[in-house]
């Protein structure tokens, strides 16, 4: 198998970051700041 097919690069840190990581996180996050 090709090891770049499982790279992160070009924008997809950027959108990870932005948009699939706070949907993911969110609710750990109000429970951490919760406490």
């Amino acid at each position: 198998m090709d090891g770049d097919a499982a790279s992160f690069v070009g924008n997809i840190p950027e959108h990870y970051d932005s948009g699939l990581g706070p949907i993911i996180f969110v609710d750990y996050a109000a429970d951490i700041a919760r406490r």
